[in-house]
């Protein structure tokens, strides 16, 4: 890209050449590091390209191979300047143009996220923009180091990042940490206590003083095995701390409502209706270029914004938008109850599938459907089978 500007910018020429000793021109330009590309074969001739000074070196060459050069085009700004000289107000307008291109290119205009799979997009981009890194702003008057221990500083989440210009593009990789396995720090007394309201059907202790047995009932808070070991011996009396550790398994149950509507609002769009309005965004000045109304107030919008690019790397300023009202005709349907219910009795069965624990087993379960104020209401009852104990720790008294 920058290569073609600067050759675009010092001019070249698009030559011939031709004869029957062609490999040795080639050989010779080579050998003497003359400077020419996008070269191409005709069937007799060699097309190529190069700059002023470049076919002044390849005229040698030529001579000493015997084969004859010439000039299919010249191309460039040089050239371009020499044919319009004497339109001095096309060359003004021309300078002014490629100068406000050239102050255009030294900000930053779009700002994209790469490796982001659990934090959003939107987030990062609207937290960079509170510290300073974002559109409008000069390229040279952005510290990219800074930037990404900013981002780092923000999100525990981002174990690496790195913050690079391309073209008028803020290109921003980030990888995600993984997320750090619970461990458990064997020096810290713990009791083991119910998650949830139960029956207990398993208990086998480790570490620590059981305080339940097989088929007691629990309530979520209870203390099911305690860290918290009396000592009575002849030598001392007293308590030791231990972490417990233990695998406690219960039966729970789990009560879970949904409802959905019987009757439903069906949009059936008009397309042909569509009214499309088209407008200009210049920085952050929005310009509307053509409205059409729409008589009804029933429609859904549909905005469509290009941003005008030089290349993929160099987005501007400069929008295209294109807004399409898409009218509807509002119907409202009875939806079939079997339908509904299926839906319901899947939806339960996930949300209860969300809240069991991975080992959780369900054990059985009653769904039950009624009608009230128009929505069909799904309520799942089941009992589950699932490991109940979870971790606090002790507090520690002095005897």
């Amino acid at each position: 890209m920058f290569v073609s500007l600067w050759n675009y910018f010092n001019g070249y020429v698009v030559v011939e050449v031709s004869g029957v000793k062609i490999e040795r021109f080639i050989n010779g330009a080579l050998r003497d590091g003359n400077t020419f590309w996008d070269v191409s074969h005709t069937e007799n001739s060699v097309i190529l390209k190069t700059t002023l000074d470049g076919f002044k070196n390849l005229k040698s060459v030529a001579y000493r191979s015997k084969c004859r050069i010439r000039i299919l085009d010249k191309k460039g700004l040089p050239f371009l300047g020499f044919r319009y000289r004497k339109r001095k107000l096309l060359m003004f307008g021309s300078l002014i143009f490629v100068g406000c291109l050239y102050a255009l290119t030294s900000f930053v205009w779009l700002v994209e996220i790469e490796g982001a799979n659990n934090l959003e997009e939107t987030n990062i981009i609207e937290t960079l923009k509170e510290g300073g890194y974002t559109t409008g702003k000069l390229k040279w008057n952005l510290n990219l180091r800074q930037a990404e221990q900013y981002l780092v500083d923000a999100y525990p989440e981002i174990l690496w990042s790195a913050i690079s210009f391309e073209g008028t593009k803020l290109n921003v990789q980030i990888t995600e940490a993984v997320p750090k396995p619970i461990i458990h720090d064997e020096t810290i007394p713990t009791d083991i206590i119910a998650k949830r309201d139960g029956i207990i059907t398993y208990i086998a202790t480790n570490t620590g003083i059981p305080k339940v047995k097989k088929g007691d009932t629990v309530k979520k808070g209870d203390v099911l095995v305690s860290g918290i070991v009396p000592i009575d011996s002849d030598v001392m009396q007293g308590v030791r701390y231990v972490p417990s550790s233990a695998v406690i398994s219960a039966k729970t149950g789990y009560t879970l409502e949904a409802k959905l509507p019987i009757e439903q609002i069906k949009k059936n769009y008009i397309s042909e209706e569509t009214k499309s309005n088209f407008g200009i965004q210049i920085f952050d000045l929005q310009i509307p270029l053509i409205k059409n109304k729409i008589e009804t107030e029933d429609y859904d919008t549909l905005v469509t914004i290009h941003q005008l690019k030089l290349t993929s790397h160099f987005p501007l300023p400069f929008y295209w938008i294109r807004s399409d009202k898409v009218p509807y005709k509002s119907e409202t349907r009875m939806v079939e109850e079997q339908d509904l219910k299926d839906i319901l009795e899947g939806k339960l069965h996930d949300e209860l599938r969300r809240k069991i624990t991975e080992t959780g087993e369900v054990i059985s379960t009653n769904l039950t459907f009624t009608k009230a104020d128009g929505y069909i209401v799904g309520r799942l009852q089941a009992v589950v089978h699932e490991d109940i104990g979870a971790e606090v720790e002790v507090t520690m008294t002095e005897n």
